[in-house]
């Protein structure tokens, strides 16, 4: 009976260092199999790569045309928009320029009868008279302070009103133009505000630097003494 236990056992044995070969073949051929198929896929992306590259290469300049043309046509349709708000903008704000006349110089006559300008040799770069600085300028009916002022503003009231029209004026232009403002604005008429931004994101006023005066909303117009007219 020893024996025969024996034998079997040892069948027993064989059979599974049998299988145990057969399982180690299998594996190997499927490692083998395996590498065969990722060197054959990297075959094909490489070919697939190459191919997408060359027709991207041949469509690229077409593509690119395409959508330059496409952001040429936005453009022009925001500028045409943009025109369109700002025309609007000077009708509900309409800016009004008094100019004088241009006075012309008399010309001399010289002893032959002919005149000066005429015996003068014509220079193509000759001066020509230049209109002279507007006298009034106003926003809405309301006079803004202008260099070419040629009779002074006497009420300080209607200063702060054309120029707090002037801010709502420009608030809305530069929305409507996408500019960037350096100051914020807060259109309240003629008692209007203005501040510095804290950032670029944010609208609130900056915060007030060490031992400097209290950060806020500051008068966009405030006289050094009360104009006569404001009595």
């Amino acid at each position: 009976n020893a024996v025969e236990d024996l034998r079997r056992a040892r069948a027993e044995n064989a059979r599974i260092e049998s299988a145990i070969r057969d399982e180690r073949d299998g594996l190997a051929r499927a490692r083998e199999a395996l590498t065969a198929r990722a060197a054959a896929l990297a075959t094909a992306q490489g070919k697939a790569r190459e191919n997408r590259w060359r027709m991207f290469r041949c469509a690229l300049p077409d593509e690119s045309r395409l959508q330059t043309l496409r952001l040429k046509h936005a453009r022009e349709q925001l500028a045409v928009e943009r025109a369109r708000a700002v025309e609007r903008l000077r009708i509900v704000f309409p800016i009004a320029v008094e100019r004088v006349s241009v006075e012309r110089d008399k010309v001399g006559k010289d002893e032959s009868g002919g005149s000066m300008a005429e015996n003068r040799p014509a220079f193509a770069n000759a001066a020509r008279p230049r209109p002279p600085p507007p006298t009034a300028v106003t926003v809405c009916g309301l006079r803004i302070p202008d260099p070419g002022d040629a009779s002074p503003i006497t009420s300080a009231r209607e200063i702060s009103a054309g120029l707090g029209v002037t801010l709502a004026l420009l608030t809305l232009s530069a929305s409507v133009l996408g500019a960037p403002l350096l100051h914020r604005g807060e259109f309240r008429g003629s008692e209007s505000r203005v501040w510095t931004p804290g950032s670029f994101w944010d609208d609130e006023p900056e915060a007030a630097k060490p031992g400097g005066r209290t950060a806020g909303k500051l008068r966009l117009y405030l006289p050094e003494k009360y104009l006569p007219g404001d009595a």
